[in-house]
């Protein structure tokens, strides 16, 4: 399955929601919950984020929390979608572009 298909699936639709829910619709980064961002901006989420890679961790991808090392750590975060851009390297979004999917191509 290819990386962008899973962002189709009916079980991706519903968690996408529930860490949206969970988060209360506000990006963690801007929040400072992500990346220690020392900041506390509150910004509506468009996106939820894996922190581990699809493409690295295809057996994380419907999991909101993963163990390694056995630490519980969090793997899927809402994140607004210059914050998203910033952390996939990627260039900044121009002020008028809005972008509510996680889909890259």
């Amino acid at each position: 399955m290819s990386r962008n298909k899973i962002y189709k699936t009916r079980t991706w639709k519903r968690l996408r929601q529930k860490v949206l829910d969970m988060d209360k619709g506000l990006c963690q980064r801007c929040f400072g919950n992500y990346h220690n961002i020392d900041k506390k901006r509150i910004t509506k989420a468009t996106v939820v984020h894996h922190h581990f890679e699809v493409s690295q961790y295809p057996e994380y991808k419907y999991q909101i929390y993963v163990n390694l090392n056995g630490k519980k750590q969090r793997n899927l975060y809402s994140l607004c979608f210059a914050c998203h851009e910033i952390v996939h390297n990627h260039r900044q979004p121009k002020k008028e572009e809005k972008w509510d999917d996680e889909r890259w191509d």
